[in-house]
């Protein structure tokens, strides 16, 4: 009701006042103001109420249209209303009938979690609700007796998902970065044949004693242990959730654990392989200690392409965190992980791996992506950079050595040819929680440095194994088929959607490039002929024969003003296939295909051809005595007994590998 106001006792027009009242939908309260008509209302101090964000007043009762306190008039009584959002994003659960959910409110799991569908994101160390997009949601799934976790499917943005490897906790989940409502289904199966097994550990002792530790998703009755070993076969059984055995000197063991629900029901069988190779450690040669929080390993699931796709590739290889050292070949520390710690009192918690690759990753000497808390040059010391001398990268890899690794010729032979590129790389000796692993070699990894891309800028790959990825898309020349799609190294998947500008302006850049190359335009417009003539060429050279596995990366150094690039040649496992024939990759459905087929790029790979043609294998012999010294083939001998191969001089296979150069950089001649 509006107020009439008087002045003294002589008629004057009336001064009129009116109530404004604010309703705080169940905040904290606030008082009433009355004001002059035409006035303005004194903004007053945010209400609060528990676990919500206030959001502002507004004129209606549905909180649509807002109150501006500077421009808004009061011409009649009125009420304002709070608006608030509940202060956390809302996680719903649905499982079937053989799976409860538990909640906690944090990731301290040794507190009690309660039963229910519904989760808040939270902080993940105090627990207050959080919707900040940096929130976790932190659950235990609960199995009835003979069930197991077949699958959890997450609707809704989110970062990660992390299971018991990093939780340390059989059956439970947290779900980081939370950034909005989600919606969680749980799928339970039966154990026969399931993975029960979880978080294997194991730590090989100076003596040669090994101890076995591991999790179990279910209760297990017992677990039965084969042990091989040169020919030889035994096995035993255990009631524990531990094992110990005493390794022989300079042997090759492969153990596999099956664990049985009853005498009848078993799980999946888990194998490993362990070798004792104490003396590796003393030859003067670089080498490379890892030890792995608990001593728990890096695990990896296999899997298949979908129907009309190719390869076969790797899932779950969830990163184990690690404390990383370096010694060089006089035995001095050069480098230490523990040096860039995130937590000071977790020695694990400056450097973590986990295992990468496609078919690589099959064998039992796997490849590794170390990944550091903080940008360093592992290579230091190892390496003389002379291109980017102040190289600094979290990521590096370890690529295995094999029976007929000739990694070093592929290299060097793209160095001999483009400079486009500096990948630093060295052989090292690899033990992993006291396990020899053998000879690796050790170097960068294809990301926005290694590439030498501006922040707007974009590495790709032109990649068989798309299907095995979170983000790829289709150009309308990939799209013809499921053989290749684009998949991304940068800008990362996690900070991109097939939708954003980034992922839009790089699919219409290729989609343009393409129509030119197809209707024989002048494709210099888009791509930097000479680096994609160099790819071609290098691969010409060492006749890969792999073409699917050759990882055709492509590079454009940002968003404006670069022309598409080749990547850095990359894949080295199939060269050497001959001495009478080019890459394998000619014949793939890729650009350079076509590209092979206009003049212009004929030209430029015939001018670069007889540029390097003359010095190429006289500089790899070159590089060939610097690198494989002595050391490395006693090296080799060790790697012989630790996975039961014969294996001959690295020095020798790749000085072979010259040879057959020669002879086909002579045929190159004859024919080009």
């Amino acid at each position: 009701m509006g107020i009439l106001g008087f002045v003294g006792c002589e008629k004057k027009s009336a001064t009129v006042f009116y109530e404004v009242s604010f309703n705080t939908n169940g905040g904290s309260e606030i008082a009433s103001q009355t004001i002059e008509q035409n006035g303005l209302v004194a903004k007053p101090d945010d209400p609060t109420k528990e676990d919500y964000n206030f959001l502002g007043w507004f004129k209606d009762e549905d909180c649509v249209v807002a109150w501006n306190f500077e421009t808004d008039l009061v011409v009649e009584d009125l009420t304002l209303y709070a608006k608030w959002e509940f202060a956390a994003y809302v996680a719903t659960f649905s499982s079937d009938d053989n799976a409860k959910v538990y909640i906690y409110d944090s990731q301290d799991y040794t507190g009690e979690p309660y039963l229910s569908n519904t989760a808040y994101s939270r902080d993940g160390k105090t627990g207050e609700l959080d919707k900040s997009g940096d929130g976790q949601i932190n659950f235990l799934i609960q199995f009835e007796e003979g069930f197991i976790l077949d699958e959890l499917t997450i609707n809704g943005d989110y970062k990660n998902l992390k299971d018991s490897t990093d939780t340390k906790q059989a059956n439970t989940y947290r779900i980081t970065k939370v950034a909005s409502d989600l919606s969680i289904q749980v799928r339970s199966k039966q154990v026969a044949g399931s993975k029960m097994l979880l978080n294997m550990a194991s730590y090989t002792q100076d003596d040669g004693k090994i101890d076995f530790a591991w999790d179990c998703a279910v209760a297990v009755d017992h677990v039965d242990i084969k042990i091989l070993c040169d020919g030889a076969e035994s096995s035993t059984r255990v009631e524990s959730n531990s094992f110990q055995y005493d390794l022989e000197k300079n042997k090759s063991y492969n153990f596999e654990f099956t664990p049985y629900y009853s005498d009848t029901i078993s799980g999946e069988t888990v194998k490993v392989h362990r070798a004792y190779i104490p003396d590796a450690k003393n030859v003067a040669y670089t080498r490379m200690e890892i030890e792995t929080s608990d001593f728990v390993w890096p695990t990896c699931d296999y899997v298949s392409p979908p129907a009309g796709a190719m390869g076969a590739s790797i899932a779950n290889n969830n990163y184990v965190q690690s404390n990383v050292k370096v010694f060089n070949a006089a035995n001095t520390l050069i480098f230490d992980s523990e040096n860039m710690l995130k937590d000071s009192a977790d020695v694990y918690s400056g450097a973590k791996i986990k295992i990468r690759g496609n078919t690589s990753a099959y064998g039992d000497k796997k490849p590794y992506k170390i990944k550091l808390n903080k940008a360093a040059d592992l290579m230091k010391g190892l390496y003389t950079r002379t291109i980017y001398p102040n190289y600094k990268n979290k990521e590096f890899l370890l690529l295995p050595i094999g029976q007929y690794d000739v990694y070093l010729v592929g290299r060097e032979v793209s160095n001999f040819v483009t400079d486009d590129y500096e990948f630093a790389y060295a052989y090292i000796s690899l033990y992993i929680n006291g396990d020899y692993k053998g000879l690796y070699v050790l170097t960068d990894s294809v990301n926005e440095q290694s590439c030498h891309v501006e922040e707007d800028g974009f590495v790709v790959e032109y990649d068989p194994y798309w299907w095995n990825e979170d983000l790829y898309f289709d150009t309308d020349f990939t799209g013809r088929n499921k053989e290749f799609g684009i998949t991304f190294k940068y800008p990362d998947a996690d900070d991109i959607s097939v939708d954003s500008a980034e992922c839009i302006y790089i699919k219409d850049y290729l989609n343009e490039f393409e129509d030119c190359l197809f209707s024989g335009g002048d494709v210099s417009q888009y791509i930097d002929i000479e680096s994609f003539a160099s790819w071609l060429l290098i691969h010409d050279i060492l006749t890969t024969r792999d073409a699917g596995g050759s990882n055709m990366y492509m590079v454009k150094n940002n968003s404006q003003d670069s022309l598409l690039r080749a990547g850095p040649t990359w894949d080295f496992d199939s060269i050497n296939s001959g001495t009478d024939h080019l890459a394998g990759v000619r014949w793939m459905d890729f650009y350079v295909k076509y590209l092979a087929a206009r003049e212009d790029f004929a030209a430029e790979h015939l001018r670069q051809f007889n540029l390097v043609k003359g010095g190429l294998t006289a500089y790899v012999r070159q590089k060939i005595e610097e690198v494989f010294v002595d050391e490395i083939d006693v090296l080799v001998q060790y790697e012989g007994c630790a996975y039961n191969l014969n294996y001959n001089s690295l020095k020798a296979r790749a000085l072979n590998g010259i040879d057959v150069l020669n002879t086909h950089i002579a045929w190159m001649e004859a024919n080009l």
